[in-house]
């Protein structure tokens, strides 16, 4: 169990914002405890009011909050490039690493949404005419569609949380495709460096750069 210890003036300025940012995130913290800074005062008695720009808590409340937010908002574009991707766990997280890649390498965009609606890769985020192209756009973490998406949410915290020694592809591999789908003209540029075969079938090919 993780707590987070404030007074109680700031307890009493925390809205649902950040309770609901907390829960998203699957932070860990489950426990806000609120005392008052003088032990002879009541915990109900408010410290002395401070504006937000001199108030040290608040600054840090914003500093958190922001984290958080961002926090939401990347892992929820890695969510939907894995959902929308497969619904094979396992071609779900070899995904989510490649996308992780493409993030530490930083020239396929900035952050996981700047990778995530990168023009020209992810159709299903980018592509008005893809057929998944509404359905992945309006996931939310937290209330997935079905089994595939809930195993997608599933990986994409585990690979954001992740040490960089728990990579299990090359960090090089930045690149993959369906060959149901397409044949596109870089794999011939790249190296080829493993498949994902579901049931004999060849679903996708994985390239490092």
């Amino acid at each position: 169990m993780k707590r987070i210890r404030i007074s109680t003036h700031l307890a009493k300025k925390i809205t649902s914002t950040i309770v609901i940012a907390l829960i998203l995130l699957g932070s860990g913290v489950d426990t806000i405890d609120a005392y008052a800074p003088d032990t002879n005062e009541s915990a109900d008695v408010m410290d002395p009011v401070l504006t937000p720009e001199s108030d040290p808590e608040i600054q840090e409340l914003k500093k958190v909050v922001h984290k958080l937010s961002t926090d939401v908002s990347e892992l929820t574009c890695l969510y939907r490039v894995i959902g929308s991707e497969s619904h094979v766990a396992s071609e779900q997280r070899t995904i989510a690493w490649v996308v992780r890649n493409r993030v530490e390498k930083g020239t396929y965009g900035k952050g996981y949404c700047g990778v995530a609606y990168a023009r020209l890769q992810f159709s299903a985020l980018t592509h008005a005419a893809d057929p998944n192209y509404g359905k992945a756009n309006a996931a939310q973490l937290g209330n997935p569609y079905d089994a595939s998406w809930a195993s997608a949410e599933r990986i994409a915290r585990e690979v954001y949380a992740a040490s960089a020694t728990d990579r299990p592809i090359s960090k090089n591999v930045t690149h993959f495709y369906s060959p149901n789908l397409a044949n596109p003209a870089w794999a011939n540029a790249f190296t080829h460096e493993f498949s994902s075969t579901v049931n004999g079938v060849t679903r996708f090919r994985f390239y490092s750069s």
